[in-house]
């Protein structure tokens, strides 16, 4: 009981241990599988406290996929590629979601799952698709400009190029525990990361320029 009086007067660390202990309950077990009781256990937060600071389950899971949003467009970071010159500001941003992925789990398991509930949470959060305006406003100053300087070719639609810089990114960690049996070659390796990093990257500079990256 001391203990638990001791978490609520510090609620803001109280709910980061529950979310956190949730999300890998979620990852684990996906939405459907997931208990409360296990989140209890492993956060060591009763669930009559849970439901203190998150209605039911769904509000948790939600708040959940939030959070992984969030931290995975803080670290995408486009304010820091947005001043760069058009196709550095590409060569930035395909490489630094690259390296989430590589850094952060979390988002693309998560991602997993809720592409095996059909995308049927992130339908509810007010928050997922505002999160992306900037990357959008960025992403579309940045085409257009490398149109204007004659950079990027003229047949760029800014929401196919995010999906195929993400889809090169996404695929390559989501499924190279099978690539690994396929191919023989175990792809979490530094120097396997570096190449297919610099594989993709390329992809992407070929695609928007016309031109393989030098």
């Amino acid at each position: 009981m001391k203990e638990e009086t001791r978490r609520i007067r510090d609620p803001i660390k109280t709910q980061e241990k529950i979310r956190k202990h949730a999300t890998a309950e979620f990852i684990r077990w996906g939405y459907e599988g997931a208990r409360m009781d296990r989140i209890s256990a492993k956060s060591g937060a009763s669930k009559n406290l849970i439901y203190r600071y998150f209605d039911n389950k769904q509000e948790l899971y939600i708040r959940c996929l939030e959070h992984v949003y969030i931290e995975f467009r803080k670290r995408q970071d486009i304010g820091h590629v947005d001043h760069k010159k058009p196709l550095d500001a590409i060569v930035a941003l395909t490489s630094r979601t690259f390296d989430i992925f590589a850094e952060y789990p979390e988002i693309l398991l998560m991602l997993s799952v809720e592409n095996l509930s059909r995308g049927h949470f992130i339908k509810q959060s007010t928050i997922i698709p505002s999160l992306y305006n900037p990357l959008k406003e960025s992403l579309d100053r940045i085409i257009n400009e490398g149109k204007k300087q004659k950079i990027f070719r003229d047949q760029i639609d800014l929401e196919d190029l995010y999906i195929s810089i993400s889809a090169l990114c996404y695929f390559y960690f989501s499924n190279r525990s099978t690539l690994s049996v396929i191919f023989g070659e175990y792809y979490a390796k530094q120097d396997t990361l570096a190449k297919r990093k610099a594989h993709v990257v390329d992809m992407v500079v070929t695609f928007v320029t016309g031109r393989a990256a030098t």
